[in-house]
């Protein structure tokens, strides 16, 4: 198996055609998202980090830089005011194949989502999750996002958690845990590619799954409601 990280951005790349599939594998047959839900209009500036064995993609992550035009994201609608005046990110859409799971998969992306907002400058990070994903709270706790407003329902009708990560106060690069989170970085940057991908026709094998993937996509770009997870 030949792993790799590649970052694409916003979802022109026809990649994203993969990520989409990806995500109605996990949030919709899994999850029980509607359909409708798994791509938004955030998706068209977010930085997407995506994981491939051997050219196939088995996960993704996302993160988005709110800007002064934006508003509120709309996980902050739960959260009441965030205390940082400052640049807020948000990291969404963790999802990894089945067979992955038990590989550091969903860490290497989670990493690749935290330093790239942390290097953008931003000074709170939001997330959330379902209540019911233990592993993902674990992971979330490893990063020092604690839990922030009030637990909600979301898009599937599942109880869900949001998260705040003051990056002055609660960032790892704070604390004792900054030397593991060194090591991550260091393990996970072996698998990146660290320009923004850029797909050409040669290197695209899997025409048909790429045409499928495309198909996904189109079902649900035009959505224009963020949901993550």
């Amino acid at each position: 198996m030949k792993y790799q990280i590649v970052k694409l951005k916003g979802m022109n790349d026809p990649l994203f055609g993969e990520v989409a599939n990806v995500r109605m594998k996990v949030f919709v047959e899994e999850d029980q998202y509607p359909s409708g839900t798994i791509v938004s209009n955030l998706d068209r500036d977010a930085t997407h980090f995506v994981a491939l064995d051997d050219g196939r993609v088995i996960g993704s992550v996302s993160a988005n830089i709110k800007t002064s035009e934006q508003g509120r994201l709309p996980i902050e609608s739960y959260m009441g005011p965030l205390q940082t005046g400052g640049k807020v990110g948000e990291i969404c859409k963790l999802a990894v194949l089945n067979d992955w799971r038990s590989k550091p998969v969903a860490l290497y992306l989670m990493v690749a989502a935290y330093d790239h907002l942390i290097e953008s400058g931003v000074d709170g990070v939001v997330l959330w999750s379902m209540s019911k994903k233990a592993k993902n709270i674990r992971l979330y706790s490893k990063f020092g996002f604690k839990r922030y407003g009030d637990d909600f329902i979301c898009c599937n009708s599942e109880p869900a958690i949001p998260f705040f990560l003051d990056v002055a106060q609660d960032s790892v690069y704070d604390g004792e845990k900054s030397a593991n989170h060194r090591r991550f970085t260091d393990s996970y940057k072996k698998y990146l590619t660290p320009e923004l991908h850029q797909q050409s026709q040669a290197d695209s094998g899997q025409g048909a799954q790429r045409e499928r993937s495309r198909d996904v996509l189109s079902q649900t770009q035009d959505n224009a409601e963020v949901q993550n997870s």
